[in-house]
């Protein structure tokens, strides 16, 4: 298993807390050295990937003749970032996976996938990520620091069972009528 991380912090914890060797850079192309070093220029059969832009095409690269990128990201798709395809003639395949989509459309395929998971967890064989607890009252703090992919694993809001959300009061005025204001795109993407 080779496995990517956006920070030093996230690399040590996967290397320290879950005994993972060989670990990379995923906010640059490092990984892809780092891959075909580990496998002596084999690349790899599966790779998991939510990378977008040239990490996406990348990650194409470093995979084996006849390996397969499951995609889980949006990002390449909805802002139609352009891939080079060129690794597909080596029998590569990309296979976008949405699973809101697939929670939609096939719901009990996905209950078995969650039974299987929870089947796994309950006998010890997988273990649940780390999850940090947050107060609902600090929901804008916290979310600036989950922006900014501070955290390791998954956050979680503890919400008291009388907490009422603050109102929210819309800008009375959203323009600067002496401003100047430039639009640049829309057509694309969310836009169309």
């Amino acid at each position: 298993i080779f496995c990517t991380a956006g920070s030093e912090e996230k690399r040590n914890f996967l290397r320290q807390e879950l005994g993972l060797a060989h670990v990379s850079d995923s906010r640059s192309t490092q990984f892809y050295h780092d891959v075909l070093q580990w496998t002596n220029g084999e690349g790899v059969d599966v790779a998991l990937s939510a990378l977008y832009g040239e990490l996406q095409t990348a990650t194409l690269q470093v995979l084996s003749p006849g390996g397969t990128l499951c995609d889980i990201g949006k990002r390449s798709m909805l802002e139609r970032v352009k891939m080079d395809i060129g690794p597909l003639l080596d029998n590569k395949n990309f296979l976008s996976v949405q699973l809101d989509l697939l929670m939609k459309k096939k719901p009990a395929q996905v209950q078995r996938l969650m039974r299987t998971v929870c089947n796994l967890l309950e006998d010890g064989r997988i273990h649940p990520i780390r999850t940090t607890t947050k107060h609902i009252n600090d929901y804008k703090e916290t979310l600036r620091w989950m922006s900014a992919g501070q955290h390791i694993g998954k956050v979680v809001f503890e919400v008291p069972s009388k907490f009422k959300p603050e109102r929210l009061k819309p800008s009375p005025q959203v323009f600067d009528g002496h401003g100047t204001y430039l639009i640049t795109g829309g057509f694309g993407g969310i836009g169309q």
